[in-house]
């Protein structure tokens, strides 16, 4: 599918590297020019294409083309492109053809083949293509994406629901390979009209439920107005209950 919002390159190569003779310097909108040389794609199945408007899931934010070492080193940032360097319950997971077995039920999974990981991979000969030469390849054996939020995770609307996945990920000439940096964003769109029987809860700023229509707020002040169907928060509004 077309790229539904933009993937920004950054070539973080070093000025004088002997690659950038044979493959100049990619620009920040460069994306098809950085595809046409390294044959990769973006899978958004178990993300952009998962989450409803308003929710929230892993994008591919920005391509980072590095040279050496030989490391594949993807990052997650959040909502405001901080980088994200110690939240418990991240992973990233990394597919090849001869990986094991993803060893639990991980959410999402774009491959049964996997390994997972909080800080990233190294890599070996069998990964290299020629990127200079793009029309000698079909792109890289490596595919990344990280991990949703469980079901249950509090509040709600905050949740990451799913992933967008980096696939063909290959190396060049020293060491030079193709980083996905995830970054959480939110869908937009109108939300969907609900298809089942609807409420209006009312939860307290401890994210209690304190009522429901018809109104009956219980105790509690502050908090937030939320549309639910079959139990799954739709949408929500900020409220201050008099006390």
């Amino acid at each position: 599918m077309q790229n539904p919002y933009p993937t920004k390159i950054n070539d973080v190569r070093p000025e004088g590297h002997s690659s950038l003779s044979a493959i100049p310097r990619f620009e920040v909108g460069d994306y098809d020019r950085l595809q046409h040389h390294w044959k990769f794609d973006i899978l958004f199945d178990f993300g952009y294409e998962r989450a409803l408007p308003g929710q929230l899931f892993w994008g591919i934010d920005t391509i980072e083309v590095k040279a050496g070492p030989a490391v594949l080193h993807p990052q997650v940032r959040d909502l405001n492109n901080n980088l994200i360097t110690a939240q418990p319950g991240i992973l990233m997971f990394n597919h090849w053809s001869t990986a094991p077995s993803i060893g639990f039920d991980a959410d999402p999974k774009y491959f049964d083949l996997a390994v997972d990981s909080s800080i990233g991979w190294g890599f070996a000969g069998e990964s290299w293509i020629n990127a200079a030469e793009p029309e000698s390849h079909n792109g890289g054996p490596f595919s990344v994406w990280a991990s949703a939020h469980p079901e249950n995770f509090q509040p709600p609307q905050d949740r990451v629901v799913g992933s967008d996945c980096l696939t063909k990920i290959g190396w060049w000439d020293d060491h030079i390979v193709i980083n996905p940096i995830l970054r959480i964003m939110r869908k937009v769109g109108a939300v969907p009209p609900p298809a089942g029987d609807s409420r209006l809860v009312v939860y307290d700023a401890l994210g209690n439920e304190v009522g429901y229509t018809p109104l009956v707020t219980g105790i509690g002040n502050g908090g937030r107005i939320a549309l639910e169907t079959d139990g799954q928060e739709l949408g929500y509004a900020g409220l201050i209950l008099p006390i």
